[in-house]
């Protein structure tokens, strides 16, 4: 077989002397790599589309600290996306319509490569990294004080909901449109879940019948969280309720300066944005949660 100058290219990025039978293998490295790529971008894009709640969640918690990102970021998500499924479908459409052509259709993906490579490359570096913090890295920054010690005003935090199921103790990023309309996002600790049992005697705010660590909980603040509960059909007493299916507990560390469930009411667990893995800034108090 003869080596023309598009063998010796493809030779050259297969690092293979081009015979025969080296052909059929970059025939079938090719069509292999396409699948592979094609599948990886088709669920990206699926979960994309299928977590638009989550989407129009991030948008909101960068609005607050950068509208040029929610903007223009978002977009070049999309785009970028848009991008690689065109791509990788033409190119898988184009190996299926021209294999039976001997290695023709392996000269032309080539050409496209050499053509889009950096388009692509591009594309998937943003696309992978906006994936990540939009569904599985999310970074958030903390406004005002109801965290303090904890968290204090301006600090960078990395959360995720991945696989994630709210614990007690967890810090934790939810949704509090429906509970203030100036507020997007409210930071809070998580004191109580599912069929846990809060109850108050003689000023003391009790979780499954042992003290909550940080109290400053008065009568007031627990009959707003007993009479939430009662609303979402809670087995509760005058002095105690059972912690309804699929609701928390949440309360800052701050109790001096928080709006929390003492004031809001129990939250719902789909409200939940994510837990706090990490505070990454400032530099010098950099820990994991």
């Amino acid at each position: 077989m003869k080596i023309n100058m598009k063998q010796s290219y493809i030779a050259g990025l297969e690092g293979k002397n081009l015979s025969d039978e080296n052909l059929i293998e970059v025939k079938r490295i090719l069509l292999t790599r396409n699948v592979i790529m094609t599948f990886i971008i088709s669920i990206i894009a699926i979960i994309t589309l299928v977590g638009f709640e989550r989407f129009q969640m991030f948008i909101e918690i960068f609005s607050s600290s950068s509208s040029t990102f929610q903007i223009v970021g978002l977009i070049i998500y999309v785009v970028a996306l848009v991008v690689l499924v065109v791509y990788y479908y033409a190119v898988l459409f184009y190996i299926l319509f021209k294999k039976k052509k001997n290695e023709e259709w392996v000269y032309g993906i080539y050409g496209i490569r050499r053509k889009l490579d950096l388009v692509t490359f591009i594309s998937k570096c943003i696309a992978l990294f906006l994936f990540l913090l939009i569904f599985l890295l999310n970074p958030c920054t903390v406004v005002g004080e109801s965290m303090n010690p904890t968290f204090k005003n301006g600090d960078r935090l990395i959360c995720t909901d991945l696989f994630y199921y709210p614990e007690r103790n967890d810090v934790i990023i939810f949704n509090a449109k429906n509970y203030n309309d100036d507020v997007s996002f409210y930071i809070k600790r998580v004191v109580a879940k599912e069929n846990d049992k809060v109850s108050f005697s003689d000023g003391v705010l009790y979780i499954n019948d042992e003290k909550e660590e940080r109290q400053r909980v008065n009568l007031l603040g627990f009959n707003n969280m007993l009479a939430s509960a009662l609303s979402h059909n809670a087995t509760a007493g005058t002095d105690y309720f059972i912690v309804p299916s699929s609701m928390l507990v949440v309360l800052g560390d701050n109790r001096f300066n928080s709006t929390d469930s003492r004031r809001i009411g129990l939250i719902d667990e789909k409200e939940v944005y994510g837990k706090v893995l990490a505070r990454v800034y400032p530099f010098g108090n950099i820990e994991w949660f």
